[in-house]
């Protein structure tokens, strides 16, 4: 197997509790309450659904979409200014396949699809110019 990148976690299932994305290099003798995962790669990327889960510990669910900007620099997708990753749809019909992957993001019955924008420092300050 060749793999420029891993995800290593254990997890009590059932989707229990939100995700925490960890370094064992700097966080070695936590406590966590649920899934623990650390994350190995040469490159960064972010973690759509934690960042659901996360904003979901707050926040109802009263949104059909999530949008993401990062200000670290982190780009949304390979080769792509910006991506969207289907949650959830109710079509039917030729070609559509339903998908309701909503719990793993922490959304009970609302989210339909998280964009990832990618870094603000790509877009004008001044769209207009």
């Amino acid at each position: 197997m060749s793999t420029d990148g891993a995800v290593v976690g254990i997890s009590p299932g059932g989707l229990r509790g939100a995700t925490s994305v960890v370094s064992f290099a700097a966080d070695v003798s936590d406590e966590y309450a649920s899934t623990v995962a650390e994350r190995f790669g040469g490159t960064e990327e972010l973690d759509i659904i934690t960042a659901a889960q996360q904003f979901y510990q707050t926040h109802d669910d009263a949104y059909d979409y999530m949008v993401i900007y990062n200000n670290v620099g982190v780009g949304a997708c390979t080769g792509a200014v910006a991506c969207e990753s289907t949650v959830r749809n109710n079509r039917t019909g030729y070609g559509d396949l339903i998908v309701d992957l909503a719990a793993q993001f922490g959304s009970p019955y609302r989210l339909q699809s998280v964009l990832n924008m990618g870094p603000l420092s790509q877009y004008p300050k001044d769209p207009m110019l």
